[in-house]
């Protein structure tokens, strides 16, 4: 059996180790984990986007490399991430700009009673990670692609398969990967007994993990029965580690957003994040008290909130993006470059408002071998994917700004959330129509999600008095909708 390789990417201020086997991509092991570097190619080699430094263990360069990276470089450990392989034990410094709140080390204001494991189920990428219950730490990290997609990448293709009969495959993929990811991070650390582990993820995906009935949330009125804290075990080579599910709000938004909105309610977030927010020269402003969380995905999950102290009250509401803000299918790009893309060629007069290609063929063909797009069709068709799923989210923000009645300049705070939302430029989502303005409050923060869960196992509570709103029920969503699909300009 070949031994497990372990890679550690370093930070500014803390370190994630992952472990892989050997002439696995550390690209694709970055991915796996949630800290996706930026590669405007897809990872093809061409665009130097994913250069990283080796502090120990760099492979030898390749051809490309030397085209790419100043032999100066080259010498002091630079690499193109992409083309990487893991050979032996390394260790990798990322830029400090993609630092992932998920994985620093923020502290818990009060700690748990013991070691415990935290996980976020994404629609696409399911996060675990195992903290030191005194130091709120994490000590290992393990990242993978949820097994689910096999029934689609969308979680309404799972729900219904679930409802055609495969509920037990569904169900068993989930389970049987964490069961090895957990085994896999047991065995690192070296912990012999059973730990309790907290999950974090959208209603669709907690119903699929603990084996619930999921006609009630496929099917109208989608009503959830399951919104409070739920528990369950799971057996793993330690003994029996309890499964204990966080709150959610519906059976569109759940317990991923709880815990971001928990995550937002510590104190060392808070200061974060007001580092991290660009000076504004609207600051002198009189302050609303109302912010705005976007958790971007598949599943797009939108919050207006406002309270402190962990009091929160507002509204909230779900929009079904598709892949368009993951990694569409048959592209190499992945969303936050999708948007980058389109920004520059409206600006280029390459697209249209309504999203149409007006390109010589020989620009098509460049924009796909540079994109790792099929053809000409392919481009138009991602295009299109981006242009559905941001006119859902900007419906779903102007309907919760509407039953506030506030706008969106008077915002005290837009807080961006998940992986998509820690790379999104925020100049292109208002040129494409996602955001309606910038106003220098904007932040992107990264994946919250785990670190909402760790606060819950430490024993943070979120006290809620948020109505969840069904977009489709809304009288004026299909014009509101229709409204936002083509991009901003003539008409």
């Amino acid at each position: 059996m070949l031994q497990d390789i372990t890679v550690t990417y370093k930070y500014t201020d803390h370190e994630d180790k992952l472990s892989c086997q050997r002439g696995e991509s550390l690209f694709s092991l970055c991915q796996k984990a949630g800290l996706r570097i930026e590669a405007n190619c897809g990872g093809r080699g061409v665009c130097g986007g994913c250069k990283v430094r080796f502090l120990s263990g760099a492979p030898l360069p390749k051809a490309q490399e030397r085209k790419l990276i100043p032999a100066e470089e080259l010498r002091d450990g630079y690499r193109l991430l992409c083309l990487a392989k893991a050979e032996q034990d390394c260790t990798i410094a990322l830029p400090s700009d993609q630092t992932e709140i998920a994985g620093a080390a923020f502290t818990i204001d009060q700690p748990a009673e013991s070691d415990y494991i935290c996980v976020d189920i994404g629609t696409t990428t399911v996060v675990v990670s195992y903290r030191d219950g005194v130091s709120g730490k994490i000590l290992l990290t393990k990242g993978f692609v949820n097994p689910q997609r096999a029934w689609g990448a969308d979680v309404i293709s799972r729900l219904d398969a679930a409802c055609s009969g495969k509920m037990d495959e569904v169900y068993g993929s989930i389970r049987k990967e964490l069961i090895v990811n957990i085994n896999n991070i047991m065995e690192t650390i070296g912990r012999k007994g059973p730990v309790p582990v907290y999950i974090g993820a959208n209603t669709s995906m907690l119903y699929l993990l603990m084996g619930f009935d999921v006609r009630q949330i496929a099917q109208a009125p989608f009503a959830a029965e399951h919104l409070s804290e739920e528990r369950d075990t799971l057996a793993v080579s330690s003994g029996s580690c309890e499964l204990i599910c966080l709150p959610g709000f519906s059976a569109f938004v759940g317990a991923d957003i709880y815990a971001d909105l928990l995550a937002l309610s510590l104190p060392s977030v808070s200061e974060k994040l007001a580092q991290m927010k660009p000076p504004s020269p609207k600051e002198t402003e009189s302050k609303s008290g109302w912010r705005l969380l976007i958790d971007l995905g598949t599943n797009a999950e939108t919050v207006l909130f406002t309270g402190s102290d962990e009091t929160v009250r507002g509204y909230a509401t779900a929009s079904a993006a598709g892949s368009a803000f993951d990694k569409p299918a048959g592209s190499g790009l992945w969303g936050a470059d999708l948007i980058s893309l389109c920004s520059r060629l409206l600006k280029e007069g390459v697209l249209d408002h309504t999203g149409a290609v007006n390109a010589s063929e020989e620009k098509e063909k460049e924009l796909c071998a540079t994109y790792g797009l099929a053809s000409p069709s392919a481009l138009q068709q991602v295009i299109r994917e981006l242009q559905l799923a941001k006119a859902a989210v900007r419906t779903g923000i102007d309907v919760l700004l509407r039953e506030a009645g506030l706008a969106y300049a008077n915002l005290d705070g837009i807080y961006l959330a998940g992986g998509f939302g820690k790379y999104l430029n925020m100049e292109d989502a208002v040129a494409v129509g996602l955001l309606p303005m910038v106003t220098g409050k904007e932040v992107s923060c990264g994946n919250l999600c785990i670190l909402g869960v760790s606060a819950y196992a430490a024993g943070k509570r979120l006290k809620k008095d948020v109505t969840c709103i069904n977009l489709a029920q809304e009288p004026d969503f299909q014009d509101r909708y229709m409204g936002h699909v083509n991009f901003p300009g003539k008409e």
